[in-house]
């Protein structure tokens, strides 16, 4: 026992150390080639070993990964911000135990990215709807790898990273002749160059274009307070829509074609509370277009509250509304909230469940289909492609980030929104309250952004959509491709082992794995026997 836990420990520490680098390269610090590094380190501290060993390896991994990426949870509490973290850390155990199964394999880098994906895709799902923030190609928008998501989605272009990344530890790895090597090396660099190379033009042009202006009206508060004045909220953002009409008669701004309010630019429900109504109308009438309203209510017909995005039209109020359908668990709701609000105190700041939306949010404002989402709905692949699919022009993300101001939650979720512009090939505008509210091209550009807190308008013209990329179009189904590989990879390999036991060598018995692996097989067959750790 004490033999293994000394081989295991400088693993861990290894696995820890790569979950650091991977978490370096996200925003804010956004040193991307760190993602590459992290990769390659968890694979080699998992290779060869056990699948327990390997499951440790892998939740160290994903522990180090989500104190580095989350700190700013810190405003809800430290207790949150560390037991995400060890949470989040189960589906990288899962991930390292997947990864030191299918390193017997001959496809082994396939076969690991694969891997990868499903872990990304799973978590993202469960529970309560799962947690995608976070997803390795967030953390890759300013690398000449993101072009690839304009061809094969977010999934895709996370099944290329990693298998182009280890495609280069095999050419390290093999021991076969310079050919294989060189071959294995190349293919990795051309696959994480290639990217670049991927034109991104707007999809479906057509040569529309909008006039977009985003408004963001500031909070007066910060922290978990932010909204303790609701009605300032509402009154600074109406009073932002007000000067926006105001330089446009003077002809200082361009007239907008759309007018976007952030996600709960009124708490107060606007449906049901006549001031806050007229608030909002006066403002519309003023700028005289239609305006995307962020507002907690519950429309006519609808019982609980929700977050919605309301079209509100000029002299005849509202329109279509838009319910966030990703709510935030613990945040917009409490599951099993009767079990556990007696024991958390904290829960009270949940004071209400919203319900969730059972519908996209294709919306029509004036002569443009916007296809808005809400808040960190933006990480999520079927928020974005439904809308894509229902015919947005222009992609809109409606957010409210001032629990988190001054934090790298602003940096992170904008990081998002820019790489959804190219593998939608859509711009994207985002409204928030305090920030970053900004305007992208197709291509990842920013053409605008707010670098603070403080009351803004954002207006600027933006090319309009009408196709959909082929990034759109498969990245779903590129999950469950890619899960099905890996599902199969992993019992290939306890098959092999299996048969190895069957045979009489010593397969998984030592906890190490085969006596040998040809690691240069994947690339033709050439590779040179590598020794596995149950002989040191």
């Amino acid at each position: 026992m004490g033999a293994k836990v000394r081989e295991f420990a400088p693993r861990a520490v290894a696995g820890a150390l790569a979950g650091v680098f991977f978490g370096l390269a996200f925003p804010p610090v956004g040193w991307w080639p760190l993602a590459l590094v992290a990769i390659a380190a968890l694979y080699l501290a998992v290779r060869h070993q056990s699948p327990l060993a390997g499951a440790g390896i892998g939740w160290c991994f994903g522990f180090a990964f989500f104190m580095v990426l989350v700190p700013w949870l810190t405003v809800i509490g430290s207790d949150t911000w560390v037991g995400l973290s060890a949470f989040q850390g189960v589906f990288y155990a899962a991930l390292g135990a997947g990864l030191a199964w299918v390193s017997r394999l001959r496809i082994w880098p396939v076969a690991a990215a694969c891997c990868w994906v499903a872990v990304e895709w799973a978590r993202g799902s469960l529970p309560w709807g799962g947690l995608p923030w976070g997803k390795l190609p967030f953390g890759l928008v300013d690398s000449p790898i993101a072009g690839w998501s304009r061809y094969v989605g977010v999934s895709g272009l996370a099944l290329i990273t990693v298998t182009a990344t280890l495609l280069v530890v095999l050419a390290i790895l093999t021991g076969g002749g310079i050919r294989w090597r060189v071959v294995s090396a190349v293919a990795g660099v051309a696959l994480l160059a290639g990217g670049a190379a991927v034109p991104l033009d707007v999809a479906g042009d057509r040569g529309d274009r909008a006039t977009v202006a985003a408004v963001q009206g500031g909070v007066p508060g910060s922290g978990l307070d932010p909204f303790d004045e609701q009605r300032v909220v509402l009154q600074n953002h109406a009073r932002v829509t007000h000067r926006l009409a105001d330089d446009v008669r003077a002809g200082e701004t361009p007239r907008p074609d759309v007018v976007l309010w952030p996600e709960n630019s009124t708490d107060i429900d606007p449906y049901r509370d006549q001031a806050a109504g007229d608030t909002i109308a006066d403002a519309v009438d003023d700028v005289g277009v239609p305006t995307l309203v962020g507002a907690v209510g519950a429309p006519p017909g609808q019982i609980g509250p929700q977050n919605l995005g309301i079209v509100w039209h000029p002299g005849d109020g509202p329109g279509q509304a838009y319910a966030k359908r990703h709510l935030v668990p613990f945040g917009e709701y409490i599951p099993m909230r009767s079990m556990l609000e007696p024991h958390i105190d904290r829960l009270r700041y949940v004071g209400r469940d919203l319900v969730p939306g059972d519908r996209p949010g294709s919306l029509r404002l004036g002569d443009t289909t916007v296809g808005t989402v809400i808040c960190f709905e933006v990480a999520y692949d079927d928020a974005i492609r439904d809308v894509v699919e229902e015919g947005a022009q222009l992609l809109v993300v409606q957010t409210n980030n001032a629990t988190y101001q001054e934090t790298g939650q602003l940096e992170q979720q904008w990081a998002i929104s820019r790489l959804r512009a190219i593998e939608t090939g859509r711009a994207v505008a985002v409204a928030a309250t305090n920030g970053i509210s900004g305007i992208v091209l197709p291509d990842g550009t920013v053409l605008e952004r707010t670098d603070g807190p403080a009351a803004r308008v954002l207006v600027a013209d933006v090319p309009l959509a009408s196709g959909m990329t082929l990034g759109s179009q498969v990245s779903g189904w590129l999950d469950i491709g890619a899960s099905a590989v890996a599902l199969g990879a992993v019992a290939w390999a306890l098959w092999l082992a299996r048969r190895k036991r069957e045979r009489g060598g010593d397969g998984l018995a030592a906890g190490r794995g085969p006596d040998v692996q040809r690691v240069g097989a994947a690339a033709g067959g050439h590779g040179a026997a590598a020794p596995s750790g149950a002989r040191r």
